[in-house]
Formats: C-alpha cells, sequence, structure tokens
C-alpha cells in the first residue's frame, strides 16, 4: 500500500484526488487500472519514488506479473534514499520472472547497501536450494533467521509470516535434499504445533511424496494430525 514519505514536489488537491483514485481501484481490485494510475501521477510527479515503487508493487504481489514490476521499481531506484529494499524487490521479480541470474546481481546490490538484509539472505538461500547448492542454502537460510531477529529486536520482536518462510524453506532442504530427518521434522513441529500452520504440513507432506519420500511424508503428516511423529 501507498505509504507517506517526503516527496521533492509538494503535492496539491489534484495529486491527493488523482492519489485516492489509484488507492480506491487497488481496493476495488482494480490491478492494472491502480498500476496504470500510479504511473501516469509518476509522470506528473516525477520526483516521487513512491508512485513508481507502488506501481510495480500492484505488479508483483497484486497481479502476479514480476516482469511488469521491474521497470516500475527501477523508475523509482535512483530516487531513494536507502537503495535496498527496491534493489531486493527487482531482485526478487527477476527471481519470481525465472531469472535467477539477474536475480543474483540485485540481490548483491541490496546486500552491498545492507549487509544484514534479511529478506535478501531468505531469497538468496530458496535460488541456491534451486541451484542444488543444499548446504549453501541451509546457512544462508539460518542468517536470514538470525538478522530479522536482530533487526526485529527493538520493533515488536519477529515476524510470524517470516519465521514460517524461514521454517518450511528449511524443512524443505533438510527433509527432501540432506536427509537431515530429526532437524527437518524439528522445524516442522515448530511450524505446526508451535505456530499452528497445518497448511504448511501438508504441502510439505505432498511435496515429499512428489519427491518419492512417502514414509517422510507420513511421518510428516503424523504431526500434522496430531499424532507426533513415528
Amino acid at each position: 500500500m501507498y505509504r507517506s514519505c517526503v516527496a521533492k514536489t509538494e503535492p496539491g488537491p489534484e495529486f491527493m484526488e488523482r492519489l485516492e483514485a489509484a488507492i480506491a481501484m487497488q481496493h476495488r481490485g482494480d490491478n492494472d487500472g491502480a498500476a496504470h494510475a500510479f504511473m501516469a501521477l509518476s509522470e506528473s510527479y516525477p520526483d516521487d519514488a513512491r508512485l513508481p515503487e507502488e506501481a510495480g508493487n500492484i505488479y508483483l504481489y497484486a497481479a502476479n506479473r514480476p516482469s511488469e514490476a521491474i521497470p516500475c521499481y527501477q523508475r523509482a531506484l535512483p530516487l531513494v534514499e536507502d537503495p535496498t529494499e527496491v534493489c531486493f524487490k527487482i531482485g526478487f521479480a527477476h527471481a519470481s520472472a525465472g531469472d535467477d541470474d539477474a536475480a543474483s546481481e540485485w540481490f548483491a546490490r541490496a546486500h552491498e547497501h545492507d549487509p544484514t538484509h534479511a529478506l535478501t539472505f531468505l531469497e538468496v538461500g530458496k535460488m541456491l536450494m534451486r541451484r542444488g547448492e543444499h548446504q549453501d542454502a541451509l546457512e544462508y537460510l539460518d542468517t536470514a533467521w538470525a538478522h530479522h531477529v536482530m533487526s526485529t529486536g527493538l520493533s515488536g520482536g519477529p515476524s510470524p509470516h517470516f519465521r514460517a518462510l524461514v521454517l518450511m524453506n528449511q524443512a524443505r532442504v533438510r527433509l527432501i535434499h540432506l536427509d537431515r530427518v530429526d532437524d527437518g521434522l524439528g522445524n516442522v513441529r515448530t511450524l505446526v504445533v508451535e505456530m499452528k500452520d497445518e497448511q504448511r504440513g501438508r504441502t510439505l507432506a505432498d511435496e515429499l511424496r512428489s519427491a518419492g519420500k512417502p514414509e517422510l511424508a507420513d511421518r510428516v503428516m503424523a504431526i500434522v494430525q496430531g499424532r507426533g511423529a513415528p
């Protein structure tokens, strides 16, 4: 969602009217209309990084069209004071579009600006898993969680959503690829029993069956169904 920050161009009534119209389109689920409205507003207010970035957010997260998000973020990039988040989003958009090579370059840029950026560690870990570099992937996932815990220590603590993403991918690496069964099932227990996320447990069980590991899938489902891990 569009958020307030300092813009170099002082907004007036016309700006607010067009902005409210764009936000209303978002609320109605008109992703194309909202993204186009933000980009059109950006043409009139070219110093405001929020506008193209929000269009990119719509394409990436709401419309699931990551390739269309990239030029929006690239327009925002030279306008932001701290480029970390925008570099990360460009990398994530490339990864979501299936271009891991370009994603790697942008994730590296994000870490140049903030070497502790937890989301970048998470996404690089997922990318390494896709490449078959499973031990390195696990190390990146562990580092992602450590940096997230440190960065949120004074602001309410870790995000449950972020924790679930890390646990799910740790379990994937350990159970599907590294045969570290005890550690992997420990991740599942935390995810399912402590965090009450049964859906991710079921998803993981399906992935294990597809990977030719039906016995491990049954053990995961035993945890989901409250029967422990035999």
